[in-house]
């Protein structure tokens, strides 16, 4: 299935300062109906993919909850979460992801 811009709901982008921990850079909701308080959660998403043992084989590369899931973009220490409606097959292209992040910011 072909992603549309309707699949998109939300970016966040964390970055990890060494003094001040996870800092949330970016974010935007392309869906107003979405209604999670990131500003409050941006912590746990960081915390969901890089806490603990910084073994690559045990990060989660998504997480699906009942009508949205979040996918991961992991570079070192940073983090890009891309919140996806839940369709039948998880979307996990991260590629794909950033074409639509692309085409949303450009409208």
């Amino acid at each position: 299935m072909p992603l549309t811009k309707n699949d998109l709901l939300a970016y966040v982008k964390i970055e990890f300062d060494k003094n001040l921990g996870p800092v949330l850079k970016e974010w935007e909701k392309f869906d107003e109906s979405f209604d999670l308080d990131i500003e409050k959660m941006f912590v746990n998403f960081y915390l969901w993919f890089l806490g603990g043992d910084m073994d690559r084989k045990t990060r989660p590369r998504i997480i699906v909850f009942n009508k949205f899931s979040i996918v991961p973009s992991i570079r070192g220490m940073n983090i890009d979460c891309f919140f996806v409606r839940n369709k039948k097959k998880p979307v996990r292209n991260i590629g794909k992801l950033r074409k639509l992040l692309k085409k949303l910011r450009q409208r």
